[in-house]
């Protein structure tokens, strides 16, 4: 449940970490995921982080689709590539 403060900070802005567990993304699609704290993630190759600049996908939402990559497969098909 979000709290009323995130639901008005979700008016104005298209990501938000709720409660710094999960992640909301709002811009093409609504992303949802598990929030991965940057300091406890793997190293991102370049090649990967190049293709999510180029996607547009929020830095925040990257580690996570980097963890698993069904999921990173997922949004590019939706993203049309």
């Amino acid at each position: 449940m979000l709290s009323y403060k995130e639901r008005e900070l979700l008016k104005s802005q298209k990501m938000l970490i709720v409660g710094r567990k999960f992640i909301l993304d709002i811009d093409r699609f609504v992303f949802i995921a598990p929030y991965l704290d940057a300091h406890k993630k793997q190293k991102m190759p370049h090649k990967f982080k190049e293709e999510c600049r180029v996607l547009h996908i929020e830095p925040k939402l990257r580690p996570f689709l980097y963890k698993n990559e069904m999921a990173f497969k997922k949004v590019k098909e939706l993203l049309g590539l």
